[in-house]
């Protein structure tokens, strides 16, 4: 029971690291944090988060590249 309570809890504050960097990301690009939004709390994929944001397809899946790089290296520090 421990265990699992110390894993939901390093879930949740792996949530909410994640949280802050996406605030940091919308603060310089908000469309990229919008992105990372709706395909990974969403679940959406690449072409419904296109319809969603009126953007092309291809300008989805740069803003997702970059948006993950940029996640990746500041969750890492």
């Amino acid at each position: 029971y421990i265990d699992e309570l110390l894993k939901v809890r390093h879930e949740a504050d792996e949530l909410l690291g994640l949280d802050d960097k996406l605030n940091k990301l919308a603060g310089f690009d908000e469309r990229m944090a919008e992105v990372v939004t709706l395909r990974f709390f969403g679940q959406m994929t690449i072409s419904a988060t296109a319809d969603a944001l009126n953007a092309s397809e291809k300008t989805v899946k740069r803003d997702w590249a970059k948006a993950r790089g940029w996640l990746y290296k500041e969750l890492k520090e």
